[in-house]
């Protein structure tokens, strides 16, 4: 065996702890966390163990130990060892194999001794990189959502630990889903009523509107709630009809009347009648300039369909892209218009001309002076208006990428407005 196998275990056992470390898991007020931030914190953990080396699966990473059931890494024991013999023999066997199903002789791979010592270092550095990296991931996991979670799958009845071998990662992940806060039938309801009701919001492309309703959608199948593809169907051309029904809609009115000649009212969708809608809805897309939609219908249409990201990966440290997703509800709300001061009374003068007072005063949040703001990030733009309701430490600047959050700040200020969609190409860029 070579020195670098020796090593192997210790270095992906580091490096995970390395990679996953700073992943957060968010909790209310009293330390509990939700079932959605359960997946999110699953999710992230799987994107972290596919960055993990693995050349016996390229692109793959070691993804797969998360996974439950018997796959090519959940089954490595760290009793495993590959020799020089074990190489040889595979090789022979799957020789004979091939030669059998296509009645031509066929020389193994591996012929030589030298050639099949390569070839067992090789496997066995993956095997002791594969356990590395499951040790290191059960303890990350163990001190993000604590040891009262995992103890049950980590430790004995009598509180000595576990080896490596009799556990496996899905158990502790579906440990961590059995914690979690768990929402009430009215919850899960109301959830999939929003689903079956979700808006498009046009003044985005049909693929943005297309992503945003299967996050929710994806949400909503992690509660084993049902959204088939008949109900995302449904979802799609109804939205499309509501659009026809203005003028920014009418490159969409062909298109639907020939889907309707197709598809009748009582059509069962299948997933080749939704990818033909899709098709047939994008061309139409493409015509038209998002520009001439109105804001959604609803009070809270463009909120849904803007926070929806933020909705998913709220609370997490995704680095970069973290500050941009939770910005997006702040310029989202009330449809992107300033909200209205509070003025003076309209009754007020009539008061005043009955002898009392006026009912109210109107409140100004502006100082007078822009070095009177009490928020640094304002005052370093010499912005005189003060956040209304907002702390001063939830400023609506983003430090990160240099710009303000919310566009009539940005109007205000007199300055570059970047939408939400572009946020992650201009961190990119950074």
């Amino acid at each position: 065996m070579s020195e670098a196998n020796y090593t192997a275990r210790a270095n992906a056992k580091a490096n995970i702890i390395a990679l996953a470390g700073n992943i957060t898991l968010q909790r209310d007020e009293n330390g509990r966390f939700t079932h959605d931030a359960a997946k999110r914190f699953k999710t992230l953990f799987q994107l972290q163990l596919r960055a993990c080396y693995n050349d016996q699966q390229p692109g793959e990473g070691m993804r797969k130990l998360i996974e439950p059931g018997d796959n090519v890494l959940t089954t490595i024991k760290s009793t495993d060892r590959v020799t020089p013999d074990t190489v040889l023999r595979a090789s022979k066997n799957e020789a004979e194999a091939l030669a059998r199903a296509t009645n031509i002789a066929e020389k193994p791979k591996i012929e030589t001794r030298a050639d099949a010592k390569v070839e067992a270092d090789d496997q066995n550095y993956a095997i002791q990189a594969t356990i590395g990296t499951k040790e290191g991931a059960a303890e990350v996991i163990s001190t993000i959502v604590g040891s009262d979670v995992t103890d049950h799958v980590l430790k004995h009845s009598d509180g000595s630990p576990k080896g490596v071998d009799e556990y496996r990662l899905s158990d502790i992940f579906a440990a961590v889903a059995a914690a979690a806060k768990r929402p009430t039938e009215k919850e899960m309801i109301a959830l999939k009523v929003s689903a079956l009701q979700y808006r498009f919001d046009w003044r985005k492309s049909f693929q943005i509107n297309m992503e945003q309703l299967r996050l929710l959608v994806q949400r909503i199948t992690s509660y084993k709630l049902s959204f088939d593809t008949n109900d995302f169907a449904l979802v799609v051309l109804g939205n499309v009809h509501t659009a026809t029904q203005h003028d920014f809609g009418r490159d969409f009115r062909e298109p639907l009347r020939s889907l309707r000649q197709l598809y009748r009212y009582d059509h069962r969708h299948t997933d080749a009648s939704l990818a033909d809608i899709i098709k047939q809805i994008t061309a139409a897309d493409s015509l038209r300039d998002p520009a001439d939609a109105p804001a959604p219908e609803s009070a809270n249409a463009a909120t849904d369909s803007m926070s929806l990201l933020s909705d998913f990966v709220s609370g997490l440290d995704l680095g970069e892209y973290e500050e941009e997703a939770m910005g997006v509800s702040e310029d989202s709300s009330g449809s992107g218009q300033p909200r209205p001061r509070r003025g003076k009374s309209n009754n007020s003068r009539s008061d005043k001309n009955r002898g009392g007072r006026g009912r109210s005063k109107s409140r100004d949040r502006t100082p007078t002076r822009w070095q009177d703001n009490p928020c640094k990030y304002c005052k370093l733009f010499k912005r005189r208006m003060q956040h209304p309701h907002t702390p001063t430490k939830d400023c609506y600047w983003n430090a990160r990428l240099k710009v303000w959050r919310p566009k009539r700040v940005c109007d205000e200020m007199e300055i570059a407005y970047i939408p939400q969609h572009k946020f992650a190409a201009t961190s990119d860029e950074d």
